[in-house]
C-alpha cells in the first residue's frame, strides 16, 4: 500500500551527467512527442468537474483534461445508435446518416468545446463503441444493427432471399460506416490539425473476456483472423493521426497472469498496426485506461497499473489517457475516493514512470528517442529504484531527498530496453558530439530554493532543462554538472511483478545520477512512500 504525506510541495529537477549510453535503433522512426522534452504522457481524462475538494492530478505529473478531449456518442455531430431501450438517436443506422448534416454539427459542436488554446497540441478521441464499423465484429447488443440493417434492405427489395439481403445488407452497412467514420476524422484533421485524431475502442484483439484470462491456456494474443479484421481498416488507421485501443479490466485474482497477457498485447497490436499505417513516421499510440474495473466502482490496484501504465510507457507508447464514463462520477462518495486514489496510488506510481522514461529516454537515447523494451514477452519495466533513497529532515522550510542511480541500474536500463528515435531527430553519429554539446549547456545549479520564493524567478544563465516534471515558469541558474531526478519511485517493483527490476552490485560514480528533491515548486512530499509492486 503506498502511502504519502502530504506537506510543503517539492520541486523535482533532473541534471544531466555528461556521458552516453548508445543502443540499437527500432526500424522506421517515432512521432516527436507531443510536448518536448516528454516522451510518455499521462493524461487526465475523468469527469470529475462535480467534485469540488478534487486532488490536482497535475500535481502528479498529469496534463490536465484541456489536453485531452473524448467525445462519446451523443456530444460530437449526429452519431446513429439505438438507446438502451431500443430507441434509435439519429437514425439508428450509419445508412439513415445524412454527411452533409452530421459534419455540419461537428463542426458546429467542436466550437462549443475546443479548449482554451485551440492552438496547443492534444488529443482527441471518437469513443465511439455503440457498433462496430465491421459487420462481423457486431456481436452481443451489437446484434442490432445487424437485424436492423436486413430489415430496411427488405424493405426496399421484398422479394429478396435471405442471402441475397444478407449479402447485401453488409455491404450496405459497411459502406456507410466507413463513410461516416473517414469523413470525421478528415474534417477533424481539416480544422484541427494541432489535435492528433482518432477513434477507441481500436484496434482490438477481442481477448477481454475475464473467465478466459483465469484459463491456464490464456494466451491474449490476437488471434489470425483478429488481426486480418484489423488489417482490413487500414482506411481507418490511415485517417486517424494517433491509435487509441482501451485497456478496461476486471478485477481478478491477485497474481493472475492473465491480466498482463491481456494488456500486452492489446498495446502490441496497436503499436503493429501503428507502424503499418504511418507514412513519415509511425503513429502515435494512446491506450485509454479505464481507472475502474468494469464491474465494480473499484479503483484499479498498483498492480494492475503497472499492467496497464507501466505496460505502455515499456513498450513505446506516447502516453496513457486515464478515462472513466461521465456517468460513474455523479457522486460524492465517488469524488472522495478519486481524490484518495490519485494522492495515495495513482499520482505516486506516475510520478515514477514518467520521470523514469523521461531519465531513461536522456541517458540512453540522448533526448532524441523514446526507450522500448527490445523483448516485448518479458515483462520489465521503465522503473525508478526506491531502495536507496534517503529522506533527509525538515531544515526550516526545505525537504529535500537524495539518492544515486548507481551503474547496474542503468546496466539494466541498456541490456533490456532501446531506442525508439523521433522522426525529426534522428541524426548520424557524427553529430554526437553537437548533442553532448547542447545538453551540457542544460546543466543546472540548485541555489537556496523554498516556499518563500516560490513565486519568484532566479537569473538565467542557461537554457532551462525541462525534464522531470513541469518546472512551469520558474527558472534556476545553470552550473552544476550532477544530475537530478525525482525519487518519487516504487519500491520493491519485482514483488508483484515476479522480475527482478535491478541487480545488486555496488556503485560506480562514474555511472551515477544524483536524485534531489528540493521544495519549491506545486508538488508532493516523499515522506512515508512505500509501494510494493
Amino acid at each position: 500500500m503506498a502511502r504519502w504525506k502530504l506537506s510543503r510541495p517539492l520541486s523535482p529537477l533532473l541534471l544531466l551527467s555528461p556521458f552516453f549510453l548508445l543502443t540499437p535503433c527500432i526500424s522506421g522512426p517515432a512521432r516527436e512527442p507531443l510536448l518536448t522534452g516528454q516522451p510518455f504522457l499521462v493524461l487526465w481524462g475523468v469527469p470529475d468537474e462535480i467534485c469540488m475538494d478534487r486532488q490536482d492530478p497535475t500535481v502528479f505529473g498529469m496534463e490536465q483534461k484541456d489536453r485531452v478531449t473524448v467525445f462519446d456518442q451523443d456530444s460530437l455531430g449526429l452519431y446513429p445508435y439505438f438507446s438502451n431501450d431500443g430507441r434509435p438517436v439519429n437514425g439508428g443506422l450509419p445508412q439513415y446518416t445524412s454527411l452533409d448534416l452530421h459534419l455540419q454539427r461537428v463542426v458546429r459542436d467542436m466550437a462549443w468545446t475546443q479548449p482554451q488554446d485551440p492552438a496547443a497540441p492534444g488529443l482527441g478521441v471518437l469513443r465511439w463503441e455503440e457498433w462496430a464499423p465491421q459487420w462481423s465484429r457486431n456481436r452481443g447488443k451489437q446484434r442490432k444493427y445487424l437485424e436492423e440493417s436486413r430489415v430496411l434492405l427488405w424493405g426496399f427489395f421484398p422479394n429478396w432471399s435471405p442471402e441475397e439481403v444478407e449479402k447485401w445488407a453488409q455491404v450496405d452497412f459497411g459502406a456507410a460506416a466507413q463513410s461516416m467514420l473517414m469523413e470525421t476524422l478528415r474534417e477533424l484533421n481539416r480544422f484541427y490539425p494541432q489535435r492528433l485524431w482518432g477513434l477507441a475502442p481500436y484496434p482490438s484483439c477481442y481477448s477481454s473476456d475475464p473467465a478466459q484470462m483465469l484459463l491456464a491456456n490464456y494466451t491474449g494474443s490476437c488471434t489470425a483472423a483478429e488481426m486480418a479484421l484489423n488489417d482490413e481498416l487500414m482506411w481507418l488507421w490511415k485517417q486517424s493521426s494517433a491509435l487509441y485501443p482501451i485497456l478496461s479490466l476486471e478485477k481478478l485474482p491477485a497474481g493472475t497472469k492473465g491480466t498482463w497477457l491481456y494488456a500486452t498485447d492489446q498495446i502490441r497490436e496497436a503499436l503493429r498496426l501503428a507502424a503499418l499505417a504511418g507514412k513519415s513516421y509511425d503513429l502515435p499510440v494512446f491506450p485509454l485506461v479505464n481507472s475502474v474495473y468494469t464491474s465494480s466502482s473499484t479503483f484499479l490496484s498498483q498492480a494492475d497499473l503497472v499492467n496497464t501504465v507501466g505496460e505502455s510507457a515499456a513498450m513505446g507508447a506516447a502516453g496513457v489517457i486515464i478515462w472513466e464514463r461521465s456517468s460513474t462520477a455523479q457522486t460524492q462518495k465517488f469524488c472522495s475516493e478519486l481524490s484518495f486514489y490519485v494522492q495515495e496510488v495513482l499520482g505516486p506510481y506516475v510520478v515514477n514512470v514518467t520521470m523514469a522514461t523521461r531519465l531513461c529516454g536522456v541517458l540512453l537515447c540522448q533526448g532524441r528517442g523514446r526507450c522500448v523494451r527490445k523483448n516485448q514477452k518479458v515483462p520489465v519495466y521503465l522503473h525508478l529504484p526506491s531502495s536507496h533513497s534517503l529522506l533527509l529532515p525538515d531544515v526550516g522550510e526545505d525537504i529535500q531527498a537524495m539518492d544515486e542511480l548507481p551503474s547496474a541500474y542503468l546496466d539494466v536500463w541498456r541490456r533490456d530496453f532501446q531506442c525508439h528515435w523521433f522522426e525529426t531527430m534522428e541524426v548520424p553519429a557524427a553529430d554526437q558530439e553537437l548533442v553532448r554539446s547542447n545538453i551540457r549547456d542544460r546543466r543546472l545549479n540548485v541555489r537556496d530554493y523554498s516556499p518563500d520564493v516560490m513565486d519568484q524567478r532566479s537569473n538565467v544563465r542557461d537554457q532551462k532543462l525541462d525534464v522531470g516534471f513541469n518546472i512551469r515558469e520558474d527558472r534556476l541558474d545553470v552550473t552544476d554538472q550532477r544530475s537530478l531526478t525525482t525519487t518519487n519511485s516504487v519500491s520493491d517493483i519485482s514483488e508483484v511483478t515476479g522480475v527482478p527490476m535491478m541487480p545488486a552490485g555496488a556503485v560506480s560514480f562514474s555511472h551515477n545520477v544524483l536524485i534531489m528533491l528540493l521544495s519549491g515548486l506545486s508538488f508532493i512530499s516523499l515522506t512515508d512512500f512505500d509501494l510494493n509492486l
